[in-house]
Parts: C-alpha cells; sequence; structure tokens
C-alpha cells in the first residue's frame, strides 16, 4: 500500500514472519516493526488522534497502529482464539 504522511510517500507492507517495512521510493528502508503473528492483509491508513496510523493486523487476533516512523501508538487484541482475516 501506499501511504503519504504529510508529503513524504512510502511503500507499507508485511510478511508471514510478523514484520511491516515501510520503504520510501528509493526502495530505503524508512522503518521496519517486528509484530506478532502474520500479516495476511494490506495494511490500511486511517484518520487517527488528529493524525494519520497504518493499521496492521495480524494472524494472533491484534490490530497495530504504527506512526509514521513506525512507532506503536495502539494496539488492541482481540482474545476470540482465531486468526483477523480480511481488510481493516
Amino acid at each position: 500500500m501506499i501511504v503519504e504522511f504529510y508529503g513524504e510517500k512510502s511503500i507499507v507492507f508485511g510478511n508471514n514472519d510478523g514484520d511491516v517495512f515501510s520503504l520510501s521510493p528509493e526502495g530505503e528502508i524508512v522503518y521496519s516493526v517486528a509484530l506478532d503473528g502474520q500479516i495476511k492483509q494490506s495494511p490500511a491508513p486511517l484518520a487517527y488522534e488528529g493524525s494519520v496510523a497504518v493499521f496492521v493486523s495480524s494472524s494472533n487476533g491484534s490490530v497495530t497502529a504504527l506512526s509514521n516512523t513506525g512507532d506503536i501508538i495502539e494496539e488492541l487484541s482481540f482474545e476470540n482464539g482465531v486468526a483477523l482475516g480480511g481488510s481493516i
């Protein structure tokens, strides 16, 4: 997914190892974050507390909000015994 934070574009994606990456248009790593569980869905940019955050769901049943620098700003856990599926 392509995200634009304050004029800076990046490509954000996850992998089966639970890592989320943000790459600049030049291909440089802006950030990488290790999360629990596999990332099977595309991240989603959403308005959050007056800014924009990238929300990522994982196979362990959690949704994590990341800032434009890769900091975890919110983590929600759904203890329902099944992986989250589909897009946010």
